[in-house]
């Protein structure tokens, strides 16, 4: 939404770079005018930022260094969701920890025009490690200032046992409600049905789970489409992010009516003189 400022966080997949996603995402034409997928964010007052993970060595690579957001087993591909191998949790702990640092300090430098919104997603790997943002949810909201507003994948999925799965457990008596997932956060998934390296059923897998446990998730599929980001995909993640703005901003004005009406209530009811509130002299 034009009149709002928006943070977006795009995380690239495994043995990439955030230059390289950000050249592509620069490059490719996503609409009949031309326009690429930075020139609709320019438009719509919307800032991307697309770090880098670090290089560490990557087993399904040989164990030859490269940029992953954390390790994966060597057979992770023909294991899938059904995968048992030990999750590199310190691995995906650390780079969250990045993130979470890049989401504060970039908010810290904006406080003169602070982001309304922020959205957070991911290619592959990158989704992945979205994905896992929802074990430390709450840590993201409190660095947001609580305007996360929505996360989404591309190509990505965890394995049925990884903690972004387990974490999502229904909220138990004498449990910290510090530890509990905010559920309402939106979640858009979206997978190549031809996809051969991160299956599409991998994904609906992981789809399935969340919304088993209570996720607001939606997964969506594209045809003809394997591994990879496409022009349609980027289409629907600005979509995505215009209709919970819209959502927010219906909310937030729906709260602003019904405090608007108690104050005028509160005052009639102290032997005030009620007035007309400036919205309404347009409706007559």
């Amino acid at each position: 939404m034009h009149g709002s400022r928006t943070l977006l966080i795009f995380l690239h997949g495994a043995t990439s770079s955030g230059i390289e996603l950000r050249q592509y995402l620069s490059l490719i034409p996503i609409d009949k005018k031309g326009n690429t997928f930075m020139d609709e964010l320019g438009l719509s007052n919307i800032d991307i930022l697309t770090p880098t993970s670090t290089a560490i060595p990557y087993a399904p690579n040989m164990g030859i260094a490269t940029n992953v957001w954390y390790n994966r087993d060597e057979n992770f591909q023909s294991a899938g969701l059904d995968d048992t191998s030990p999750e590199d949790t310190s691995g995906i702990d650390a780079s969250l920890d990045r993130i979470l640092e890049l989401l504060q300090s970039t908010l810290q430098s904006n406080l003169n025009q602070p982001y309304d919104h922020v959205f957070i997603g991911g290619f592959s790997m990158g989704g992945g490690l979205t994905l896992n943002i929802l074990s430390r949810i709450v840590e993201f909201q409190a660095a947001s200032n609580n305007k996360m507003r929505g996360l989404f994948t591309i190509g990505s999925f965890l394995p049925n046992n990884g903690r972004g799965i387990q974490s999502l457990s229904i909220p138990k008596e004498g449990v910290s409600s510090s530890t509990l997932i905010p559920l309402p956060l939106p979640l858009l998934m979206m997978h190549g049905e031809s996809d051969d390296m991160i299956h599409c059923q991998w994904g609906k897998g992981t789809a399935t789970n969340m919304l088993l446990h209570g996720v607001d998730v939606r997964f969506q599929t594209y045809s003809d489409t394997g591994h990879e980001i496409t022009e349609t995909m980027l289409q629907d993640v600005l979509g995505f992010m215009s209709d919970v703005e819209l959502h927010y901003a219906t909310d937030s004005l729906q709260l602003s009516m019904n405090d608007a009406k108690e104050r005028v209530n509160n005052n009639l009811a102290n032997g005030g003189t009620s007035h007309v509130l400036p919205s309404d002299t347009h409706s007559k």
